[in-house]
């Protein structure tokens, strides 16, 4: 076996015959290895020495050679240092770290395992196989330093920090003082059982965080809410790193987290005033649509009867003269039911006026409904108009009633057409008094049956175009309604049609 550091004809080792039975292939495959090795006899003196221990211990080797090992080591523990080694040897301990001297200045540090040197069944020495382990030593070093600072920074952070683990069940290896407290729970108490970050989230929050943990492409940070043992309720928003194992396995992750519940509020309550914001836009934009509907509705409502009562007018003023008693009569009253058409749109412009502001009021007596009724059929309705009822006796205003009717009969001409068949009926069913209005017109979808009820919206007329009016019958049928702690329901007729079912308490009940 060669020594590039042995002059040529230099003896290897010194020693005996033993320890020339190293020679042959043991030798080579000694000589040859890339880790220092060293062969020792039983009074501790050095017999081989490889290249690689040559280079480690930065000597000669005649300077290795014949000498003691305790002469590798500082001087201060060598002693303690060899009584380790053959305690490692006896007790086949294998591997041991230690400082040793290089070129006799400094010191290195040097991981070597050992193993007894047996020759014709006994003991002759040992065998040492080392390295040196000075990166890993300040690697590990560098590690810990990294660990520290970063446990430092955590404990003095006002940002929450933790590390857990998972084996597989959770387990906190560390949470900072200031997560710990927001939380409201102690280090210890959550080092020793972390169920509450399991109980105290909600389960779709936790399938979230165990979806984006998985993920090779999960967006954090994550918010979610928290109750503390206190009951306050906060949010957090946290951003997590996963460590993973050799096959790509979650072994731990590494966490911030954010008290954003001040952040939340503010969040929420610009999105409420946005909120708001659009909801009065919408009203804006329903009360700019409700004028341009009620110019165009009270302008064509008001036009017919404009132009009859003016060329009455001009009538009687131009040719008064020449107008017997009895043409006089007839264009008086004509005149008479214009300017009373014009009066109720005024006094239906009015009320919704009066309604918007809540003043209007009533004047309640215990009227028979039915007799009221049967009057405003007579005054308003005709041929096709059919009345059926019995005494049924309420606390109501008999002009909202009359209006009531009217409004719901001067309705059902108008989807249904001039000769529409309307029954009407009252009645007293379970405590209340029942006012029933059915026709044999088109009937009203189910989907429209709260909306028709609005102001200005109008359905299809008889003819198939847009029904004339001002769209706010139905609107005072039911807020006179209302006013009367009533009902009032749109339902399918038995004649085909709609049927307006209106009912208000009866004398006697609650709300009457």
């Amino acid at each position: 076996m060669s020594d590039p550091a042995r002059p040529p004809g230099e003896p290897r080792e010194a020693g005996g015959s033993v320890w020339e039975g190293l020679d042959g292939l043991g030798a080579t495959l000694i000589e040859a290895s890339p880790l220092p090795t060293l062969a020792i006899d039983t009074d501790h003196v050095v017999r081989v020495a490889n290249p690689a221990a040559v280079r480690l211990f930065g000597r000669s080797s005649s300077d290795l050679l014949g000498t003691s090992v305790t002469g590798l080591f500082r001087p201060d523990d060598a002693e303690a240092t060899l009584a380790g080694i053959m305690r490692a040897v006896d007790e086949q301990l294998g591997h041991l770290e230690f400082e040793v001297l290089v070129a006799g200045e400094r010191t290195i540090p040097v991981g070597m395992s050992f193993a007894a040197l047996i020759h014709e069944g006994r003991r002759i020495g040992t065998v040492a196989v080392g390295r040196d382990i000075s990166q890993r030593r300040a690697s590990e070093h560098e590690a810990r330093q990294l660990s520290a600072s970063f446990r430092a920074l955590a404990e003095s952070s006002d940002v929450g920090m933790y590390r857990f683990s998972f084996h597989p069940e959770l387990r906190i290896d560390h949470v900072n003082p200031a997560f710990a407290e927001a939380l409201g729970y102690s280090q210890e108490e959550l080092a020793a059982d972390a169920s509450p970050l399991e109980a105290n989230i909600a389960p779709e929050d936790a399938q979230r965080f165990i979806a984006s943990r998985r993920s090779a492409t999960a967006r954090w940070p994550l918010e979610f809410d928290w109750t503390r043992p206190d009951g306050t309720q906060l949010v957090f928003s946290v951003t997590e790193v996963p460590l993973r194992g050799p096959e790509g396995e979650l072994q731990a992750v590494l966490g911030i987290a954010r008290d954003v519940t001040a952040e939340r509020r503010v969040r929420d309550a610009l999105t409420e005033s946005l909120d708001m914001e659009r909801e009065v836009a919408d009203r804006l934009r329903r009360v700019d649509d409700l004028r341009r509907l009620f110019l165009q509705a009270v302008s064509h409502e008001l036009r017919t009867p404009l132009t009859v009562v003016a060329g009455f007018a001009a009538t009687l003023r131009d040719h008064v003269e020449a107008l017997g008693a009895d043409q006089i009569v007839e264009l008086s009253a004509r005149l008479h039911v214009q300017a009373a058409k014009m009066q109720a749109l005024l006094d239906d412009l009015l009320d919704i006026e009066r309604i918007s502001r809540g003043v209007t009021s009533l004047e309640l007596e215990p009227l028979d409904v039915a007799e009221i009724v049967r009057a405003a059929v007579r005054d308003e309705g005709g041929p096709t108009v059919r009345f059926t009822g019995t005494a049924a006796t309420a606390q109501v205003d008999r002009g909202k009633v009359e209006r009531i009717v009217a409004n719901l009969l001067s309705n059902a001409f108008r989807h249904a057409g001039d000769e529409a068949v309307v029954h009407i009926e009252v009645a007293t069913v379970g405590g209340r008094v029942r006012l029933s209005v059915d026709d044999d017109g088109p009937g009203i979808a189910e989907v429209l049956r709260d909306s028709v009820f609005e102001a200005f919206e109008q359905g299809t007329a008889a003819s198939g175009s847009a029904s004339p009016g001002t769209g706010i019958g139905l609107t005072l049928v039911r807020e006179f309604t209302r006013l009367h702690h009533g009902t009032v329901a749109i339902e399918e007729s038995a004649l085909g049609g709609a049927r307006f079912v209106v009912e208000f308490p009866a004398v006697g009940q609650a709300g009457g």
